[in-house]
């Protein structure tokens, strides 16, 4: 969880993607009252996440070759 004032030294271009959704009245609380949360993800840290998928998928494609091999 980031503060509004966090964000506030962000430009738009930092994000990569983002996500937004209603909350609904029976899931907020004294402490998160808000009626909609936003999920955003820097490009730097989009990027990271996206390499690391493309190498477990490139090391599954070897294992099921070598299996399809024997």
């Amino acid at each position: 969880m980031v503060k509004n004032e966090t964000l506030n030294n962000y430009k738009h271009t930092d994000f990569a993607t983002y996500s937004n959704s209603f909350v609904y009245k029976n899931a907020r609380s004294k402490r998160f009252p808000q009626e909609n949360q936003a999920h955003l993800e820097t490009t730097k840290y989009f990027e990271a996440k996206n390499a690391e998928r493309v190498k477990e998928f490139e090391d599954y494609k070897k294992i099921t070759k070598k299996k399809l091999l024997k």
